[in-house]
């Protein structure tokens, strides 16, 4: 499974049109956790999976989107609805609940990974203003398969940033 994941655009159609453009043929799924403050009609939902943000006040998305027809069960969130800021029980509640592998959500604009009882929770930061301290916009590619979990970061210029590769090896976790 190979998802590109964002977050928190603000209005930048720009960048989803540039991601899409690089990586239509390179990802299984577009994921995008809300915030993106683009009319629900622009063409990039034809192709990117996105939920409601608290300020996608034009748009009429859903609150939470559940996959199943990937080898791995994910659901996207923004965030706001789950005390993101704060603490992951939320989110891994829901995810236990619904029996997923993986979280996705946004609204902090920060750029974060965690793995607890046997679910990933990546947060790929903000695309257009990021907060905390790494103060580079970013995105993220997501490869998983029966044995490894890769997720590789990249900046709104598209240069990856190595130093935040991260890697799970999964007959370890």
């Amino acid at each position: 499974m190979r998802l590109l994941i964002v977050s928190d655009s603000h209005g930048n159609s720009h960048i989803l049109d540039e991601l899409v453009e690089k990586y239509i043929d390179h990802v299984d799924k577009f994921v995008h956790c809300g915030d993106s403050e683009l009319p629900d009609n622009h063409l990039v939902w034809n192709i990117m999976d996105t939920v409601s943000g608290n300020c996608d006040f034009y748009a009429d998305f859903k609150d939470i989107h559940i996959e199943r027809e990937t080898a791995f069960p994910y659901a996207i969130v923004h965030g706001h609805h789950h005390n993101v800021k704060w603490t992951l029980e939320d989110l891994k509640e829901f995810a236990k609940l619904n029996k997923l592998s993986f979280m996705f959500y946004g609204h902090s604009h920060i750029l974060k990974f965690d793995y607890e009882d046997g679910i990933f929770f990546i947060n790929p930061g903000s695309i257009q203003s990021p907060r905390g301290l790494l103060r580079e916009k970013t995105y993220c590619l997501l490869e998983a398969n029966d044995t490894t979990v890769k997720i590789r970061v990249f900046d709104d210029q598209h240069e990856e940033l190595p130093e935040l590769f991260q890697k799970w090896e999964l007959t370890q976790v």
